[in-house]
């Protein structure tokens, strides 16, 4: 094993717990403003949808980095349905939440318009990651 190969799945591990503390705080951004989460119910939401992230990205999508990095192609395929909406969905959060920053900064309508278009936002990238190669189930 040279050192290069483990400088780059060193640097992977921790890429891969950053991008789930990114999307914890994302996804709970998101969830606080929709449900009142206060206190000890968002510390504990908090704490669990960082395990959720952490068990997706080190049970299926690290793996498939790592085999990546030593020239192997493993592909999404082996995936479960819900990994697969579940990283589909997260990706497009991530997009919905920059669009709703962005029209609620850009324009001055009401917080329902801002929702709609930036829940049209979320659908769209939502339905595009799931059209692509990589997400379809199957042979």
């Amino acid at each position: 094993m040279s050192i290069r190969f483990l400088c780059q799945v060193v640097l992977l591990f921790f890429l891969t717990i950053a991008f789930s503390f990114i999307f914890t705080l994302v996804l709970i951004n998101f969830l606080s403003q929709i449900l009142p989460l206060e206190g000890l119910v968002r510390k504990f939401t908090e704490g669990f949808m960082l395990l959720v992230y952490l068990y997706v990205n080190f049970f299926y999508c690290f793996p498939d980095q790592v085999s990546e990095l030593r020239g192997r192609y493993a592909g999404s395929r082996r995936y479960p349905a819900w990994v697969r909406h579940f990283i589909a969905g997260s990706c497009a959060l991530i997009f919905e939440e920059v669009a709703y920053y962005f029209i609620s900064d850009t324009w001055s309508l009401s917080e329902v318009l801002y929702r709609l278009l930036s829940f049209s936002v979320f659908f769209a990238f939502y339905g595009y990651f799931m059209s692509g190669k990589e997400f379809k189930g199957g042979r």
